[in-house]
């Protein structure tokens, strides 16, 4: 399951309602779905003072068959080095209707359309809440130490870190976890995301998550003013 895939769902429950502020939300899905990018090796990172991305050659004939990814692609190549905080800030870059159709295919999300004084938008409640209860043990056993993250659980893990919402999203996978201890295991899993030796295309990846934590920083300063 892709990073944003991931995330999409345990934003996701029976009424649709997403569990994450909107600003941060927004945010973290797509620095999700960049993680993704530059994970597959579809999308490199151009580090500086002002990051850019691009696409690789041949990205969007790779991404065809993966609607998440195909979006994203095409999304990067429609401009010539679009700027990293253009991605990150964007509210068209991780289209959640992209990210949400492989879950529909596979029976785990289901689609119903809704609608308001003429405005129509989807919701994507969740059709089989097995996969995301199996997710969420998971997850409880990485913050206590019982496993190791995968790659692409250490990124959604330092992600959300990093837009200050780890522990509201995993309220009760961290219960009875002191704030130090968590603190520390993140820190901990954060080292292991950025240790190149160990990890494909740390260094781009590493860029996205600092990326992440700036855009959420001066979200919640401009809220706070």
């Amino acid at each position: 399951m892709l990073v944003s895939e991931a995330l999409f769902l345990l934003l996701s429950n029976k009424s649709a309602h997403p569990e994450l502020g909107v600003s941060h939300q927004r945010v973290a899905l797509n620095g999700a779905l960049l993680c993704d990018l530059v994970a597959t090796g579809l999308v490199e990172v151009h580090g500086g003072k002002t990051p850019t991305l691009s696409a690789v050659p041949g990205a969007a004939e790779r991404a065809a068959s993966h609607p998440a990814l195909a979006h994203g692609v095409e999304r990067v190549e429609r401009k010539e080095r679009p700027t990293l905080y253009s991605a990150l800030t964007s509210r068209k870059f991780a289209a959640k209707e992209a990210i949400a159709e492989r879950l529909i295919e596979e029976g785990v999300l289901d689609e119903e359309r809704a609608g308001f004084l003429g405005l129509k938008w989807s919701r994507f409640p969740e059709k089989d809440e097995t996969i995301e209860a199996v997710m969420r043990q998971r997850y409880r056993d990485i913050f206590l130490g019982k496993a190791e993250p995968r790659p692409e659980e250490a990124m959604l893990i330092v992600l959300l870190r990093n837009t200050g919402e780890l522990r509201r999203l995993f309220l009760a996978e961290i219960e009875g976890i002191p704030f130090d201890a968590l603190r520390v295991r993140a820190h901990d899993i954060d080292k292991n995301v950025l240790d190149a030796a160990t990890y494909d295309n740390a260094e781009g990846i590493n860029l996205i998550l600092e990326g992440v934590a700036k855009v959420a920083a001066i979200e919640e300063e401009a809220a706070s003013s």
